[in-house]
């Protein structure tokens, strides 16, 4: 063993609009929690258009183990796949996975809903890390409504 972390094998997730709603106004479809925050990602479209392999810079502002909403205000067209990196503060490796345009919102907060569609194991498991964590100190300033 090399001491070097490796990613495993990517893996595609199934279809439909279960990670990220299909409209702003369906977040209640989503099957896992989502948590907002502020992360600086990379985005690039996977064919299609003159901007395919041209990193495009975005804010990831809400984030959950099957999508994103993504500040930006390049626009991309719904059902565009695309090709994303960044960075979480509590894991090593950089999280790479490929999604698919689901909507695109242009007024006052402008982004697209990404859902994620080729995806580690090992990353998924590692979002889920970061939102318990950001939950479990959410929950710990504020004290738990449970108990």
């Amino acid at each position: 063993m090399s001491g070097r972390l490796e990613k495993p094998e990517v893996q595609a997730v199934g279809d439909g609009a279960a990670g990220v709603a299909a409209d702003a106004r369906r977040d209640d479809r989503r099957k896992e929690r989502r948590s907002g925050l502020s992360i600086e990602a990379k985005l690039r479209e996977i064919g299609g258009s003159g901007r395919a392999g041209l990193d495009v810079p975005v804010v990831i502002v809400n984030l959950g183990p099957d999508g994103a909403f993504l500040r930006t205000s390049q626009t991309f067209p719904v059902g565009a796949r695309v090709a994303m990196t960044f960075r979480l503060e509590s894991f090593p490796l950089p999280i790479e996975l490929e999604g698919e345009v689901r909507w695109v919102r242009s007024a006052d907060d402008p982004g697209i809903g990404l859902q994620f569609l080729r995806i580690s194991a090992y990353e998924k498991a590692a979002i889920g890390d970061y939102l318990n964590a950001i939950n479990e100190r959410v929950r710990n300033e504020i004290g738990d409504p449970a108990g």
